[in-house]
């Protein structure tokens, strides 16, 4: 069982008011990244570096 990565920082951005660009930072030092590329490719999540 796989233990919940605890949040520590948000930043949520939405670009042209629609497409969001949102960063999650979590204690054990990942990055999420989870944004919108078009209308139809949203809701896309990868981990990034810093």
């Amino acid at each position: 069982m796989d233990k919940e990565k605890k949040e520590i920082w948000a930043y949520l951005y939405m670009k042209k008011g629609t497409y969001d660009n949102d960063y999650y930072f979590y204690e054990d030092g990942t990055i999420l990244h989870h944004y919108d590329q078009t209308i139809t490719k949203s809701d896309l999540e990868s981990y990034v570096s810093p």
